[in-house]
């Protein structure tokens, strides 16, 4: 063999070997030419990976989403929505619809394996409010499970006024609603804003006459708040009379003026008397 035609035979081999060479870097590198050999492209990671769903259901509620994707091992922000219902302020998730799995938040981190139902909890919010004084505690919360509010000791605080005593609250600014104190066992049907009730440093008392009778109540003090006096059962008690039966109390002697009731509710705005009334046996 000539010199010529061992450099020949040399040159096929190198180009032989670098042809082999770009032939493996392409079945690694290329997907084309795998997918050509029917060696198939390798898939990503979230083609491969599986999906979850949470399925939102608002429990007597409307609105907010009705699902929500989860990638396997994916760890992001529940985003349920915010349901709404009268009657209710809506508070958080839960795993059962009465609130006796766990709860889950909008807004907090979450990771999933298996699909599954979250359901609307709902609460009925007590709000507080000082009256024109200062200090009273934020929002009580009532939470609703199967569809019975909880009962709770309330818990407003003690809000302070200036030149006033607190006295409870009520569901009216100006103290003629539904009375409520701090300590007491309390539930609620509706979301509530309660009101401080605020006693002046003075009071009125109402003096009950037997008027020709015995006995009775001798006196009544009704405390004064801003709005007006306590508006509270009248309790002159029964004063006796020979020949007589008790009726009524009256403010005058006569029986002439305004009529007063033991056990029906009354307000006062200043001192006075009341007089028994009398029938004849």
């Amino acid at each position: 063999m000539t010199e010529k035609s061992k450099l020949s035979e040399s040159k096929k081999w190198w180009i032989g070997t670098f042809i082999a060479i770009l032939g493996v870097v392409a079945i690694f590198f290329v997907p084309e030419v795998r997918n050509s050999l029917g060696i198939g492209i390798e898939k990503t990671n979230s083609s491969n990976a599986a999906s979850y769903t949470i399925t939102f259901n608002a429990n007597g509620g409307i609105g907010g989403n009705s699902s929500q994707t989860f990638m396997e091992n994916e760890n992001k922000l529940l985003n349920g929505g915010i349901p709404t219902r009268s009657g209710y302020t809506f508070l958080c998730w839960n795993g059962k619809p009465d609130g006796s799995g766990f709860y889950f938040y909008n807004d907090f981190y979450t990771t999933i394996s298996v699909d599954f139902t979250l359901y609307a909890m709902w609460a009925r919010i007590v709000t507080f409010n000082a009256n024109g004084g200062v200090g009273a505690y934020g929002p009580q919360i009532f939470a609703v499970n199967n569809g019975i509010s909880e009962n709770k000791v309330l818990n407003g605080g003690v809000p302070t006024r200036s030149g006033y005593t607190f006295l409870r609250w009520n569901t009216m600014d100006d103290g003629t609603g539904i009375n409520y104190y701090n300590g007491e066992v309390v539930t609620f049907s509706d979301n509530t804003m309660l009101y401080a009730v605020w006693k002046l440093p003075n009071s009125y008392t109402v003096t009950f006459d037997a008027n020709g009778g015995i006995g009775g109540n001798g006196s009544q003090t009704f405390e004064v708040y801003e709005g007006g006096s306590d508006r509270i059962p009248l309790d002159g008690g029964v004063p006796t009379r020979s020949g007589y039966t008790f009726v009524r109390w009256n403010s005058k002697p006569n029986g002439s003026g305004t009529n007063y009731y033991n056990g029906e509710y009354t307000t006062v705005s200043g001192n006075g008397t009341l007089y028994a009334v009398w029938k004849l046996n």
